[in-house]
């Protein structure tokens, strides 16, 4: 039973099981969670990196990518480091799995949207889809 429960895939399957768990019962306000700081620096990072429009297409495939570079590298090498560190790795990971599922706002407005299409009220649909 103890080598069961210490096999690398199982606990990751049930590191899995519980972060799709989370997702699904627990939602974060989009104020204070760590994908909203990184959806915002994509934003002004795009900005500032999309070159004019008349630049030829490898210019725009070049400065996209390295403004993905810029921005991910430092987040994953941080990242990295404090599950490297951590004494309980397994733990971290549950922590950033479950941050980077970050799918209960959408089934919520989903949800929401596809309660409103079903009484007829189509201009409210939109409405809801907008933001």
């Amino acid at each position: 039973m103890e080598a069961l429960l210490t096999d690398s895939v199982l606990v990751s399957l049930l590191v899995l099981l519980l972060a799709v768990f989370l997702d699904a019962v627990w939602r974060w306000p989009l104020s204070v969670h760590p994908l909203t700081l990184l959806r915002y620096l994509a934003e002004n990072m795009a900005r500032r990196v999309r070159p004019d429009g008349q630049a030829p297409a490898m210019q725009h495939t070049i400065s996209g990518s390295l403004g993905v570079i810029v921005l991910v590298s430092p987040l994953v090498c941080v990242m990295a480091l404090l599950v490297y560190l951590a004494h309980y790795p397994v733990f971290f990971e549950a922590v950033i799995l479950v941050a980077s599922l970050n799918f209960g706002h959408t089934r919520y407005r989903f949800n929401k949207v596809l309660s409103v299409v079903g009484q007829n009220k189509k201009f409210l649909a939109r409405e809801t889809v907008a933001p």
